[in-house]
C-alpha cells in the first residue's frame, strides 16, 4: 500500500522507518497524480486519500526527524526550518524572546531584502510575530533574548566564580 508514496508511505512512517526523501520519490508522486487525474472520478478520490496520508507522513517525519542531525534527505532544509520555528515558538511561550506581546526583537544573521523589511547582517529590528517566525524559520534572523535571561546568565557566572551554587 505504501509503494510509490514519497518517503515510504504512512505505514513505514508510523513504524518510524523513515526513508531518506530523494528527488525521484517526489517525481513519482507527481507522475501518480497526473495518472490518476486523467479521469476526474479517480482524481477526486486519489487527491483526498493522498492529501490525508501525506499530511500524516509529514507530521510523523517532523516529529521523528527534525531533531535528527544525522538525517540527510532532500527535505533536510524543511526539517531545519521546523526546528528553528519550534525553538522560536518555545521562546515566545516561555517569555524568553525580547519584545512585546505581538512583536519580537530579532537580529539579522544574513542580509535580506523583502517587500516590507530590509535587513543587513547584524541589524536589530522589532517585527511582528508572523514576520519574525518567517525570518527565523528561513535562518535569516534569530530572536533576541530577554534581559532577564541575560541577567540570570551573568548571575550564574558570578556565583560559579565565587563557588556559590
Amino acid at each position: 500500500m505504501s509503494k510509490g508514496m514519497p518517503a515510504g508511505g504512512p505505514f513505514r512512517a508510523a513504524a518510524g522507518l523513515h526513508e531518506s526523501l530523494a528527488p525521484e520519490a517526489v517525481r513519482e508522486a507527481r507522475r501518480a497524480l497526473v495518472s490518476y487525474c486523467l479521469d476526474l472520478g479517480h482524481c477526486t478520490s486519489y487527491v483526498a486519500i493522498i492529501e490525508e496520508a501525506s499530511e500524516l507522513i509529514a507530521k510523523t517525519r517532523i516529529y521523528d526527524l527534525a531533531w535528527d542531525d544525522s538525517y540527510e534527505g532532500m527535505d533536510k532544509p524543511i526539517l531545519g526550518a521546523v526546528r528553528r520555528l519550534a525553538s522560536f515558538y518555545s521562546m515566545i511561550l516561555a517569555g524568553f524572546a525580547a519584545g512585546q506581546a505581538d512583536s519580537v526583537v530579532v537580529e539579522a544573521v544574513k542580509s535580506y531584502r523583502g517587500e516590507e523589511i530590509d535587513l543587513e547582517k547584524g541589524d536589530v529590528a522589532i517585527v511582528d510575530l508572523a514576520s519574525a517566525a518567517g525570518l527565523v524559520a528561513a535562518g535569516i534572523a534569530r530572536p533576541a533574548e530577554s534581559n532577564a535571561l541575560k541577567l540570570l546568565a551573568r548571575r550564574r557566572v558570578r556565583e560559579a566564580g565565587q563557588g556559590g551554587g
